[in-house]
């Protein structure tokens, strides 16, 4: 099957819009029986890819995975980074899903899967860009989770790069305890905090 081309400005003046800007003020597409707005040439950004990929905008798509990637395509925009950030069918995170096949999916996951190609088992997908909405392939990498994390900007990862706690004792070797789950914990604070316990205790 062939793939579609990535989505570009294509507008008059080659902007790109969001769902809602395109409908402000902006004819309809020219296809009989389709409402959306224009995005070029006169057609919808449904009927434009179709052009772009066949050849003829017209063209019935019988192809369900091939329909959900242009229902993907047509509710993107595309940021000055480069970013196809599809607004639509958030979640918590930020991230998108998209109905594929009767299933929900992440969208992202499902552009790296359509233009980059299967994810091996145990991998994620992290976005270089991050902007968890983003479905552009260019943005997307399959990686462990160990490598994943380490790119992130999450509170552990945070946490985890400190090289000395909140009072400014080192977390080297000889004052680091860590836990079974594996936070770390300042010793010198903790021998802190249990001689203060004991001293109240025996006031």
């Amino acid at each position: 099957m062939p793939r579609p081309p990535y989505p570009r400005a294509v507008g008059d003046s080659g902007q790109t819009w969001t769902r809602r800007q395109r409908g402000q003020g902006r004819a309809t597409c020219s296809i009989p029986g389709c409402d959306r707005n224009v995005a070029g040439r006169g057609w919808c950004m449904k009927h434009y890819l179709r052009w772009r990929t066949h050849g003829d905008p017209a063209v019935k798509m019988t192809n369900k995975g091939e329909s959900a990637v242009y229902r993907l395509l047509d509710s993107v925009c595309v940021t000055p980074r480069g970013c196809w950030v599809r607004e639509s069918s958030l979640i918590k995170g930020g991230y998108s899903v998209l109905s594929v096949d009767g299933k929900l999916v992440f969208a992202h996951r499902y552009a790296h899967e359509f233009w980059n190609g299967p994810i091996p088992d145990g991998f994620e997908v992290d976005h270089l860009c991050r902007q968890p909405a983003c479905c552009n392939p260019e943005h997307l990498e399959a990686v462990t989770p160990r490598v994943n994390w380490e790119r992130s900007q999450s509170r552990t990862r945070i946490n985890a790069l400190k090289a000395e706690c909140l009072r400014g004792h080192p977390f080297d070797k000889e004052n680091t305890y860590v836990d079974p789950s594996g936070g770390r914990t300042c010793r010198a604070c903790r021998r802190e905090r249990n001689a203060a316990w004991k001293k109240a205790r025996r006031a």
